[in-house]
């Protein structure tokens, strides 16, 4: 089986879009104090959620969680705690990062938060996937996908088609890979996000690949890498997820 595309083209993205904004914001000999100025700056000191022009590691969640605790501020500690899940899941530590999702996602139910409570839901496919829990991960994924679907949110949607097209792949089903893959890709190209159609691109072309369709899997990687260029100017520089 092999590892999900879309957790690897996450690392992909990541490169991407810190390596536009160093472009575009970073003089060569400005970079020590920037970096200074910026982790002082993410150093939290209130329960305030806000956009950061670094990636923000695990300690700044934590302190931030802590203070959000504190205050009883419950969307903003489910928020953090969907964070810290992510941070485990990209370094590896499935458990933290179940469990830390499982805690957003009982928050989010209790608040009623129907987009936090699908983000949740696809979150826990992905770590499940990540985890060898192949039924589970297939659970969660087509739960997100249906509650996307009955709230009428193409992202949602989108998302959850992307992840049932990751899952499948694990699973090496191609044939049904493909087939929501291509369903992500028409909602991205009505929603207009070139960064996320060129992602979907890159999707497929992995699956032609595995099926060693070499023609097919070239013609959408160009398709692709056009999307990236083209799309770059879209990458911003806040990168705390929210």
């Amino acid at each position: 089986m092999r590892r999900p595309t879309f957790l690897l083209l996450f690392f992909v993205l990541i490169i991407i879009q810190l390596s536009v904004f160093n472009l575009a914001q970073t003089k060569p000999d400005s970079t020590s104090q920037q970096s200074v100025t910026k982790l002082e700056q993410a150093k939290p000191t209130e329960c305030k959620l806000k956009r950061l022009d670094i990636w923000p590691g695990l300690d700044y969640y934590e302190k931030l969680l802590s203070l959000c605790r504190a205050t009883g501020n419950k969307a903003a500690i489910s928020k953090i705690l969907h964070s810290i899940g992510n941070i485990h899941l990209r370094e590896e530590r499935p458990a933290q990062s179940l469990k830390a999702f499982q805690e957003s996602l009982s928050l989010s139910e209790a608040l009623g938060d129907k987009a936090g409570i699908i983000n949740t839901i696809s979150a826990l496919g992905i770590a499940h996937l990540d985890q060898g829990n192949s039924a589970q991960a297939s659970e969660y994924n087509n739960k997100a996908l249906a509650l996307s679907e009955a709230l009428g949110d193409k992202k949602l949607i989108a998302q959850s088609l992307r992840n049932l097209g990751g899952f499948y792949t694990h699973q090496d089903n191609y044939a049904q890979a493909l087939d929501y893959h291509k369903k992500e890709l028409r909602l991205q190209e009505d929603l207009g996000n070139k960064i996320e159609v060129a992602i979907v691109l890159l999707n497929i072309g992995n699956i032609y690949e595995y099926e060693s369709d070499y023609a097919q899997a070239l013609k959408y990687r160009k398709m692709a890498l056009g999307g990236f260029v083209y799309g770059q100017s879209a990458c911003g520089s806040e990168f705390m997820e929210s």
